[in-house]
């Protein structure tokens, strides 16, 4: 679904959604601003295998974040980062339901495979086994066929 669609369709629907949508607003501490996404040289989606509410407090996307876009400055180049959570069991159904990727990213509404690089952050390797079924119900090829 294309990220103005996505974007409409949360606004009708926020009320809908689990604890009110706030996962899927933006605006967390150390973000860009999503006009950046399109003069980036590099774009970069930092998946988290659990859920917004699991990862509150942690710093770790947050450093990951700054850690790409200091590196691709020190080859003069500018990153644009954004961050993507397992929606909640509700969430995921409504998602499915509309063909919404349920690695929505939080702050430019994209699909993923509009990102150069797809990082992938897991606490435990149970999370991992998420993985390839997120890709797929996210529009991502699990193999690329060369030639």
């Amino acid at each position: 679904m294309p990220r103005e669609d996505v974007s409409a369709w949360l606004s009708k629907n926020y009320a809908a959604l689990e604890e009110g949508g706030f996962h899927y607003l933006g605006g967390e501490p150390n973000t860009q601003d999503p006009s950046e996404f399109e003069t980036a040289d590099l774009r970069v989606l930092i998946v988290r295998l659990s859920t917004y509410d699991a990862m509150d407090g942690s710093m770790t996307h947050s450093l990951l974040a700054q850690c790409v876009r200091d590196e691709a400055r020190k080859c003069g180049k500018k990153a644009f980062t954004d961050f993507a959570f397992l929606p909640p069991r509700k969430d995921y159904e409504l998602f499915m339901k509309f063909g919404i990727s349920v690695l929505l990213p939080v702050l430019t509404k994209r699909e993923p495979r509009e990102f150069d690089i797809i990082m992938v952050s897991h606490s435990l390797h149970l999370e991992q086994v998420n993985w390839p079924r997120l890709m797929i119900r996210s529009g991502i090829p699990l193999f690329n066929q060369i030639g």
